[in-house]
């Protein structure tokens, strides 16, 4: 059975980072992938996972080239497996909206993600992706760091009063990858956008 759907979650592959906000696309395919162990391809400047979701194999994909330069490894991935971007979902944090939502988007621009810059630059420009927003801001009614203090937010490790909503959005994350690559992005922003996750 051949590859038809990549997944890439964008994440620094350095130990310091494991278990901060900026690798929440690392953590949902942690958690899409379950048993199934990631293997480092050098080739594709990745750890990589082969899993089955209904009857469509998908490769799930956490690059180690760090955040600013994932393009590569998403460059890498296509052609591997020869599929164009209509075929790939990046999954990343956004610092933008309070913990507890996910939102699919089609197109759009990077807002100031370099991990999405990087991949606009390394496929010439294309936006012919979809991807799924992991929001890890601050809890509803919480001030929005903002500025340079958004920067050591998304960095710090995350303190024992927000992992139990955080591994709930984890879980409700991997169900919304499932449900785009059975149904497609449209059906995906319909169910899922809506929804706010919650202990």
């Amino acid at each position: 059975m051949a590859v038809r759907n990549v997944i890439v979650g964008l994440g620094n592959p350095e130990p310091q980072y494991e278990n901060t906000r900026h690798n929440a696309g690392f953590h949902v395919l942690r958690a899409l992938a379950g048993n199934e162990p990631f293997v480092f391809d050098e080739r594709l400047k990745a750890k990589i996972a082969i899993v089955a979701v209904d009857d469509r194999e998908v490769a799930l994909a956490c690059p180690i080239t760090g955040m600013n330069s994932s393009g590569e490894a998403v460059r890498a991935l296509l052609d591997r497996y020869e599929l164009t971007p209509a075929s790939l979902l990046m999954v990343y944090d956004d610092v933008s909206m309070p913990m507890g939502r996910l939102r699919f988007q089609h197109h759009g621009g990077a807002g100031g993600h370099h991990g999405i810059e990087s991949t606009f630059a390394e496929l010439g420009g294309s936006r012919e992706f979809d991807r799924l927003k992991v929001a890890v801001g601050r809890l509803e009614g919480l001030p929005d760091p903002g500025g340079a203090e958004r920067a050591k937010f998304v960095l710090a490790p995350f303190g024992d009063d927000i992992l139990p909503l955080y591994n709930k959005v984890l879980e409700a994350a991997a169900q919304a990858v499932k449900l785009w690559v059975c149904s497609g992005v449209n059906l995906a922003q319909c169910k899922v956008n809506p929804l706010v996750v919650s202990v």
